[in-house]
């Protein structure tokens, strides 16, 4: 192939931007799944019961289950029991069919996100990083609840970017609404709205862009206290959604001492023939022989009194935690190899993009702050609470765009 004709075949790809991306994505799902089904002859069910949430959802469509209580929202349960109006042997191939969908909702918001900010061979080279790394392609390849958050996640950033540039009130509707649609699959987005006052106050905005910010803060926290709620377990410790494992997380490194492995260590075949070295098995267990001990004393502690008084007992791990946390929060999986390769990896992706920031802040300053205030809430709450990669991959999903400067400066250097 001649060198004006991979020219053509790069500036095609450029100019259609997302939509490239989203083309060269969905190939690589498909044909994904043409050689793990057809060629090695797996079974497809690994694309969708890797978690409860299609378990419970096929459940609900019978009438055998509520979607109370069930520990966690109830957004991918109705999703996923609407599959069971198909015939079982296709719900495989509709769930990476939704995922596909999904993903091109995130590049369609990145690339709006970034509008202005990036041009065009920029933007192309960080959506397509943004998709093509180890961390997206896994977790989407097994479809966890990150897909869905991060499109919410996108949908709030593109909202409180037009509504700030705007000042238009139906922006900070959207936002709310996207806030409040996302916590139905994880309650993670209460604490954007903080990030966002603080946005607004060093901008010196105005009071209706202020109080427009703290009305989205109230439907954030109504909308995580709600689901807390509905979440809660009826039986047991009746503990709300995520606490064991915001506690326990504490215990991680205690963990991977005892187990010789850097990983969190749930996945299903570790979990099914070795319990006792599982690092997520481990960490639980130190966690309920601390409340064991705890609840001696005070059998009617609330849930806040437990956080409080374990975080006390606790405080050099809890601090520990809190320090690595950034490093864990791209890094820690389910097993040691991917650990490894996602901290190497999104290690030097996330220098990258740091050095892509900084290139472009001075020129860039108040629309990319936009940006990385509200990614900044959204990391914020694993920073308080536990790390680990999956949960990344939302964030990831916007911060990697910006590294579309430095690889389109390599390839511009590369040229001269």
């Amino acid at each position: 192939m001649s060198r004006s004709a991979i020219k053509n075949i790069y500036e095609r790809l450029v100019n259609s931007g997302f939509n490239s991306v989203f083309y060269l994505y969905s190939v690589f799902m498909i044909l994904f799944t043409v050689f793990y089904v057809f060629v090695l002859q797996k079974n497809p069910d690994f694309f969708i019961t890797d978690d409860g949430y299609y378990t419970i959802g096929k459940l609900f469509y019978q009438g055998k289950s509520t979607l109370l209580h069930q520990s966690r929202g109830p957004g991918l349960y109705l999703l996923f029991s609407a599959f069971n109006i198909f015939p079982e042997v296709l719900h495989p191939y509709l769930r990476i069919a939704v995922t596909m969908i999904t993903t091109y909702g995130i590049l369609y918001f990145a690339s709006r996100i970034f509008s202005g900010i990036l041009n065009r061979e920029q933007l192309f080279w960080g959506l397509f990083i943004s998709v093509f790394n180890p961390l997206y392609i896994h977790f989407t390849i097994k479809n966890t609840p990150e897909v869905y958050t991060a499109f919410f996640l996108g949908a709030i950033i593109l909202s409180y970017k037009l509504f700030i540039e705007t000042a238009e009130l139906r922006y900070a509707l959207l936002a709310a609404l996207s806030i409040l649609l996302g916590m139905t699959v994880k309650p993670v987005f209460f604490l954007i709205p903080a990030a966002m006052i603080v946005h607004v106050i060093m901008y010196k905005k105005s009071a209706r862009e202020l109080i427009s910010v703290l009305l989205i803060l109230f439907v954030a926290l109504s909308s995580y206290f709600a689901f807390q709620s509905l979440t809660r377990q009826k039986d047991g410790e009746n503990f709300s959604y995520g606490f064991t494992d915001i506690m326990s997380r504490v215990y991680i490194y205690d963990a991977m001492l005892e187990s010789g492995e850097i990983n969190l260590g749930t996945t299903e075949e570790l979990l099914a023939t070795s319990n006792e070295k599982s690092n997520y098995i481990i960490c639980d267990n130190y966690f309920k022989e601390w409340l064991k001990e705890y609840r001696k004393s005070n059998p009617d502690g609330t849930e806040p009194e437990i956080a409080l008084n374990f975080t006390k007992d606790n405080l050099f791990r809890s601090v520990l935690l809190r320090v690595t946390s950034p490093v864990l929060f791209i890094s820690l999986t389910s097993n040691s190899f991917e650990t490894y390769l996602l901290l190497a990896v999104n290690s030097f992706l996330v220098i990258t993009t740091l050095i892509s920031i900084k290139r472009i802040y001075k020129n860039q300053k108040p629309a990319t702050d936009i940006i990385l205030f509200t990614l900044a809430g959204y990391f914020l709450v694993f920073f308080l609470t536990l790390s680990y990669a999956r949960y990344s991959m939302p964030f990831m999903s916007y911060f990697l765009v910006f590294n579309g400067v430095f690889i389109n400066g390599i390839i511009k250097n590369r040229r001269s």
